[in-house]
């Protein structure tokens, strides 16, 4: 179990008398993972060095998580009666009065005795009062770790290191919360805000308290506020959703794009965890984009990817598209979410189609007509087990880019030694284990620049198509290094699907600004190359230019839909997210999509220019603000103009105006 070493070394030290020392050594098995025992010897150690209150507040603790712990349960009831307390303490005593020894009997008749006085050996015991419990609640809150107890262990893990769903801790806290009274609520409502300067689950708590109060545009502010400052948690997602629906009129929230969300989720299906596996750059293996399938299945650095592939969190995930509750899909970001165009679950799972009509299929290779299920195969039978592997692979794991774009990192990035070979062992590991030999789709590079990366280079020069003739290549670059000599020296010619293109900008000042070391001029040079091959060289890949929506690019959309025209390319849109290369005041400043940025509404009136109604447009994440989506009935086909590049899987449903002209 986590944190028992630490649990361990602080039953030693208390045992020792070191009582300081003691604690943080349960703080840290407590943040590693709560039980009853260690919230009880914290407690304990939090009562010998005379923080009663805290010590009250860490057996409650103990017995919200074993409600039959004899320990914590006598522990509690002695303090309680040592500050005079007897209602309180009686039917936390009552359970275990019978099993009482000698000794314990001895004990509470002391604390009974002296416990009118509120002394224990001469020491007066203070009762709460309002400080004495903010002080309390800030300091057990401060210990609860990111966890969910209803989660598989390793998606558990995950999420204490990653904090991708912070709702088991919101909802602990705001319990605790409401367990104040009211001057203490007050107090703690400031203090939270303090907090949340180094913790923002603090702000979902005080959103929570102010839907509670039924004020949703108070905390609707608080959402966006964590929304900014952690993007990719469910929980901030599921909150912002709920405050943003409670703050219409009830007569308006019917039309908000985001209502009835959780219905259509439950008659829809996903097969992205059945066919689709994702390598990022800290080894963290997903089954989708990690922007919007965001629980990490596993560490391809610590597990081989064919073993993650069925491991008990790649089953979990995919029984949570099953059950309909897509419990570890972002609901914000994910564009199938936000343009409805998720397969229905019924014709997946009831009729027992075992193609799948959503997955990845190889251009050319599309049925006519749906494969039909053997009679082995009941038609409500669904496999969370996958013995053929996934179809489409996706690394992202080189952060190399010859760029320094500032709202995705602070400095050009190049690996050194120690790197590099960890790099080049990952990439030999995934070729042996014979994933690419069955795949039917590579996609490079989720993280950095693939021309760039000599890792990428390597393995591209290895995937030669006589050894893998059946896989399609999918390249994600910025194009400053995507020339004919590119091809040649890489032996690209033949096997591309998908050129994705990531450009923010349709000006030379602007591409300055957005691609800091980039050559808007060698830029355009690349991209009139990848368009001629198209035309006069027999290349069939598709190209898609990416834009991610911020203050310093919004004006040139329209043009940039323009320049995507040009070169017979497809456009998609997408939301700026903060991926911590900005400080939370610069990410606010840049942030036009937020509705409380004071130029928003001027971003609307961009996005309303004739031209974004092109069929080659894709909103991505910013559907919501589409103007008059029922204008636009092909909106479902848009999926492939997803979310900065990063998401596009190479799907049959990709918009029919991507090949070349």
């Amino acid at each position: 179990m986590p944190g028992e070493e630490s649990h361990q070394t602080g039953e030693k030290l208390f045992a020792q008398g070191q009582y300081e020392a003691a604690l943080r050594a349960f703080r840290q098995a407590i943040g590693e993972e709560e039980t009853a025992d260690r919230w009880n010897d914290w407690a304990s150690a939090e009562f010998a060095g005379g923080r009663v209150v805290r010590a009250e507040w860490g057996y409650r603790r103990a017995l919200r998580f074993e409600p039959a712990s004899r320990l914590a349960a006598l522990n509690l009831a002695g303090l309680l009666i040592a500050q005079g307390r007897f209602e309180e303490a009686a039917p936390i005593l009552a359970p275990h009065a019978p099993s009482l020894s000698e000794t314990e009997k001895g004990t509470l008749r002391t604390l009974v005795t002296t416990g009118s006085g509120g002394r224990i050996q001469g020491t007066a015991l203070p009762r709460p009062n309002s400080e004495l419990l903010l002080d309390a609640f800030m300091s057990v809150t401060a210990l609860i770790p990111n966890d969910d107890p209803t989660m598989p262990r390793d998606l558990r893990e995950a999420n204490r290191r990653r904090h991708f769903d912070s709702r088991y801790y919101v909802r602990e806290c705001s319990a605790l919360f409401q367990s104040l009274p009211q001057e203490a609520r007050w107090l703690a409502l400031g203090k939270l805000q303090e907090r949340s300067r180094f913790d923002p689950r603090s702000l979902l708590v005080l959103a929570c308290h102010y839907l509670a109060l039924d004020d949703p545009r108070t905390a609707l502010g608080f959402a966006r506020e964590a929304m900014e400052l952690r993007p990719y948690d469910l929980h901030v997602q599921r909150l912002l959703i709920e405050a943003e629906l409670a703050s219409l009129p009830e007569e308006a929230r019917a039309e908000h794009p985001r209502a009835g969300l959780e219905e259509y989720l439950a008659d829809s299906f996903c097969g992205e965890p059945w066919t689709h596996l994702l390598v990022q750059a800290d080894g963290d293996v997903y089954f989708c984009c990690s922007g919007w399938l965001v629980a990490p299945a596993g560490n391809a650095y610590q597990t081989p990817p064919a073993e993650i592939w069925n491991s008990p969190a790649a089953q979990s995930i995919r029984q949570s598209i099953l059950d309909g509750s897509f419990r570890y899909c972002a609901r914000v970001h994910c564009v199938r979410m936000e343009t409805r165009t998720l397969e229905k679950r019924r014709a997946v799972t009831e009729d027992g189609v075992r193609s799948f009509p959503c997955i990845y299929l190889a251009p050319g290779a599309q049925p006519d007509t749906p494969a039909q299920p053997s009679s082995a195969e009941p038609a409500a039978a669904f496999p969370i087990v996958c013995p053929e592997g996934p179809r489409d692979l996706m690394l992202g794991h080189d952060r190399t880019c010859n760029l320094a774009c500032p709202q995705c990192r602070r400095d050009f990035h190049s690996v050194d030694k120690e790197e590099q070979e960890r790099l080049d062992k990952l990439v030999q590991d995934l070729l042996s284990s014979g994933l690419l030999k069955n795949a039917q789709s590579l996609r490079l590079n989720e993280s950095g620049e693939v021309f760039a990366s000599k890792n990428c280079r390597r393995l591209l020069k290895e995937l030669k198509k006589e050894s893998y003739p059946n896989l399609n290549l999918a390249i994600l670059t910025n194009g400053q290094l995507c020339d004919r000599k590119a091809f040649d020296d890489l032996g690209l010619w033949g096997r591309l699907s998908l050129v994705n293109i990531s450009i923010d900008a349709a000006t030379e000042e602007t591409y300055r600004l957005v691609r800091r070391g980039g050559d808007f001029k060698r830029l355009l040079a690349n991209l009139e190359f990848l368009d001629s091959i198209r035309k006069h060289e027999g290349e069939k890949f598709s190209m898609l230019f990416t834009f991610v929506v911020s203050l310093w690019n919004f004006r040139e959309i329209p043009a940039f839909v323009e320049l995507g025209k040009r070169f017979h390319a497809l456009v998609g849109l997408s939301s700026l997210r903060n991926h911590l290369s900005l400080s939370p005041e610069e990410f606010k400043q840049i942030d036009i999509v937020n509705p409380d940025h004071p130029e928003h509404a001027e971003l609307l009136a961009v996005l309303a220019d004739e031209r974004l109604r092109d069929p080659c447009v894709g909103f991505g994440s910013i559907e919501h603000l589409r103007p008059n989506p029922a204008r636009c009935p092909d909106a479902g086909l848009r999926t492939g103009g997803s979310d900065a590049g990063r998401c596009l899987p190479a799907h049959s449903d990709r918009p029919r105006s991507a090949s070349a002209a």
